[in-house]
């Protein structure tokens, strides 16, 4: 989502007459973190629920789900490390358990 598309979300749910015509760059990274990593925030309808949180609550309310988007944000690249982690052991063992003599020469030589 860019910060053009948050703020027309937000121009949409707004009643007529209000308007929101800027977010600050240090704001939007906030925006675009909670929009991103926040639990609360599903992928179906992520781009709509965050802009209803700024129009209904403003942005304290996503200043304030920031720590726990940050946490989110922590554990899923941990958890996507651990996932390419484990798919090379499990390419490794493959290759130990049915390559050739040569690729397990090469695999486990020490430098």
């Amino acid at each position: 989502m860019t910060k053009q598309e948050f703020l027309e979300n937000i121009n949409a749910i707004l009643p007529d007459g209000r308007k929101v015509n800027a977010v600050t760059d240090e704001e939007y990274k906030i925006v675009e973190t909670v929009y991103c990593f926040h639990p609360s925030i599903a992928d179906a309808d992520g781009k709509e629920k965050i802009a209803r949180l700024y129009a209904d609550f403003g942005f304290t309310v996503i200043a304030d789900m920031y720590p726990r988007a940050k946490a989110a944000e922590s554990v899923e690249r941990k958890r996507v490390h651990l996932s390419l982690l484990l798919a090379e052991l499990d390419d490794d063992y493959r290759v130990v358990c049915t390559g050739s003599v040569s690729q397990l020469n090469d695999m486990f030589q020490e430098d």
